[in-house]
């Protein structure tokens, strides 16, 4: 961007040295004067509007590397969150597992508890009825 803006400024005042030239030939010297002024005016506007344009363009890729920034520390938001949902998700079917298996467990236990309870009270009567006989 510098080299361009040298290049412009040189090839401004070569086009300056070039018009000063050809309106000193074709015209009177006040006019003359007056026209390199006009010039020398129009350089130094043209400066300051390169001067601006380079400062607003280096606001720009400022703010670009700024969004950059802040989009890759996005993405990878995303993606740990991606990687924590995946993660919770797993352990919400392992605990499901681990339900469903506890579940079976109590069952289990209670058609033993209920047997138990019926052994139990078979072998009650059947000393009930031994004592009875004796």
């Amino acid at each position: 961007a510098e080299a361009l803006a040298q290049q412009a400024a040189s090839l401004a005042a070569a086009a300056d040295e070039a018009a000063q030239g050809e309106a000193s030939r074709h015209a009177p010297p006040g006019e003359a004067a007056r026209s390199f002024h006009e010039q020398r005016e129009r350089l130094t506007a043209l400066e300051q509007a390169r001067s601006k344009l380079t400062a607003a363009l280096q606001e720009l890729r400022d703010a670009s590397r700024q969004e950059t920034a802040a989009i890759t520390q996005l993405g990878q938001r995303g993606e740990n969150l991606r990687r924590e949902t995946r993660s919770l998700k797993a352990a919400v079917e392992a605990a499901r597992e681990s339900e469903a298996r506890a579940q079976r467990k109590l069952e289990a236990l209670d058609a033993t508890s209920l047997a138990s309870q019926q052994r139990q009270q078979a072998m009650e009567r059947a000393v009930a009825e031994a004592r009875g006989e004796v």
